[in-house]
């Protein structure tokens, strides 16, 4: 049963193996330009990982992302396989939930419930990872508003939000946060005022260095379901 070696002197070594393994399946699939990968976490909280196309469907599970990966090149080296043969059949642990515990910043992406797309054009891994933004009040703002009663208005995404002091049924204090569009438009569709998609792009020639270029990259609202390239 093949799994990662535990922790020791020469564990950085294996994974930067499995990273170079990794990078060389998914740029041969990729760029044939007919298979497209994708990654999420599945309601148990496993990392899947698939390549998909020209009715193929490779695929990989693991409580973490690495691993995860590392059964997906298995599958496509192998022509792909049936789940059962993989996961059912004692050649790989099958396990029911994924890790709460992240092991790297592409894991913990996944295990928030976001996405990563790929693909491979002119020489470079392009990545696109999906997510989610929520509007936050600058820091401080509420404080202030519950301090001095005095409404606090900001701007952002096309909307106008104003902050005012409100109290619980209790009479605790705290704030009431209303919105309006700058515009006055009411019928922008798939655009919401607190929470909305939103999405990291970068590529690199590496397919692990444009993941962590993405991960730090600004996010861009996505207009509409951003599903495919």
């Amino acid at each position: 049963m093949k799994s990662r070696p535990e922790p020791s002197d020469d564990w950085k070594g294996n994974y930067i193996v499995d990273q170079l393994r990794i990078e060389n399946v998914l740029r041969q699939a990729l760029q044939q330009d007919r298979l497209h990968f994708y990654g999420f976490r599945s309601g148990g909280g496993l990392r899947v990982v698939s390549l998909d196309g020209d009715d193929q469907h490779l695929y990989g599970e693991h409580p973490n992302v690495m691993d995860a990966l590392d059964l997906l090149c298995d599958d496509y080296e192998a022509g792909g396989r049936e789940y059962a043969d993989v996961y059912m059949s004692g050649e790989r642990s099958h396990y029911l939930t994924g890790s709460s515990e992240p092991d790297s910043e592409l894991d913990r992406w996944i295990l928030r419930g976001y996405t990563i797309r790929a693909k491979y054009r002119r020489g470079a891994f392009i990545i696109k990872l999906q997510g989610w933004q929520k509007f936050e009040l600058p820091p401080g703002v509420m404080e202030e508003v519950i301090k001095t009663g005095e409404p606090h208005v900001c701007r952002d995404r096309g909307y106008i939000y104003t902050t005012t002091k409100s109290q619980f049924p209790n009479g605790e204090n705290c704030v009431y946060i209303n919105h309006e569009r700058e515009d006055g438009d009411t019928s922008r569709s798939g655009a919401d005022p607190h929470m909305w998609r939103a999405i990291k792009t970068a590529e690199a020639q590496s397919f692990f260095e444009a993941v962590d270029k993405a991960l730090v990259a600004e996010y861009v609202e996505a207009q509409h379901d951003p599903g495919g390239y």
